[in-house]
């Protein structure tokens, strides 16, 4: 089918004032960019230009996601997008890239998730679509090459352990920004609702203040700062109506009362519950940008408890221990 017919469609399904800005009547992107003048940019300048001309399509496809769920979906707009091309430049530059491969990153990170408009399920074909129409005259070869498999295969249920093995750097790039991009940011507005702490995507995000990965070789670290209080969340105040001074659920609260078990306790849980198949997928990708880099690290910190939490992956040890903690997480509930 089409892009310009699943357009339309989605269009008539949802009924967004926003199309208007993006579309015209018959599905075509208003938006086109030149190859030639795109690599006639800096890594940084491509950057400003995605997030000028391409912010409507972002919007666009967080309120298609959030159209799919009743309490929003994790926040795919404008500042995931702004912070995965950031994020997987760095790790281009970390990894001594050339500035082409730099250039190619920013391009296959900003239209990573524009198949998001059409819909989740298979987003990453749609997004290639999308690079279609909007790049209509970006050549055959390794270039583009490049972008298709950075963004086809940038999504854990597309891409196997063995195929990040054969992946190009860019694609591995963009894994590991775009699975390391955990904070209260990425909690849509659409959660904004008491309903919203069920979900634990949702609480996640939302108690995590920072993420940031750290490259000290032979050590990848991906640090969490959770956070629980209420003021650094002041826009989330119907989130927040019935959680008390602390954002966390009602069972959280009682296992602390009745337990005494710290709040980053029961967080670290969920994160290893709901994040470890993309942590595993980051982890791989990282050990193949980075031979310099023998162990991945976990680290969770509590700044205001002065409670820290790390782990610590092995490359030599590593998929024995996520193997291990599988088994475990699955015979409970949390």
């Amino acid at each position: 089918m089409k892009l310009q017919t699943l357009i339309t469609q989605r269009q008539r399904e949802l009924n967004f004032a926003l199309y208007d800005t993006i579309f015209t009547p018959q599905g075509q992107t208003k938006v086109q960019f030149s190859w030639p003048e795109l690599l006639s940019l800096s890594p940084e300048e491509l950057i400003d230009l995605f997030n000028q001309q391409l912010k409507p399509f972002y919007l666009f496809q967080q309120l298609s996601l959030d159209s799919q769920l009743p309490t929003g979906f994790n926040d795919h707009g404008p500042n995931h997008i702004n912070q995965v091309m950031k994020r997987s430049l760095s790790l281009c530059r970390w990894a001594k890239l050339d500035p082409h491969q730099q250039q190619l990153v920013v391009i296959a990170a900003a239209f990573h998730d524009l198949g998001n408009i059409i819909h989740r399920k298979q987003h990453n074909r749609y997004s290639l679509m999308f690079v279609q129409q909007l790049i209509p005259d970006l050549p055959e070869g390794p270039d583009k090459h490049e972008i298709e498999q950075a963004i086809l295969y940038h999504d854990e249920q597309a891409c196997t352990l063995e195929q990040v093995k054969q992946l190009p750097a860019i694609a591995l790039a963009l894994i590991i920004a775009d699975k390391s991009d955990i904070s209260l940011y990425r909690v849509s507005q659409t959660s904004n609702q008491p309903q919203a702490l069920a979900d634990p995507h949702v609480v996640v995000n939302l108690l995590v203040n920072q993420s940031q990965l750290l490259y000290q070789p032979p050590r990848m670290i991906l640090q969490l700062e959770f956070n629980p209080n209420q003021e650094q969340r002041y826009q989330m105040h119907q989130l927040m109506k019935q959680s008390g001074r602390k954002m966390v659920p009602e069972q959280w609260r009682e296992l602390y009362r009745n337990l005494n078990i710290e709040y980053i306790f029961i967080f670290y849980a969920y994160v290893l519950r709901i994040y470890l198949i993309r942590l595993e997928l980051m982890i791989h990708a990282i050990w193949q940008l980075f031979p310099d880099v023998t162990e991945f690290v976990l680290d969770t910190y509590d700044p205001e408890r002065f409670i820290r939490i790390t782990r610590e992956f092995p490359k030599q040890h590593a998929d024995q221990l996520i193997t291990v903690l599988k088994q475990h997480l699955s015979k409970y509930q949390l």
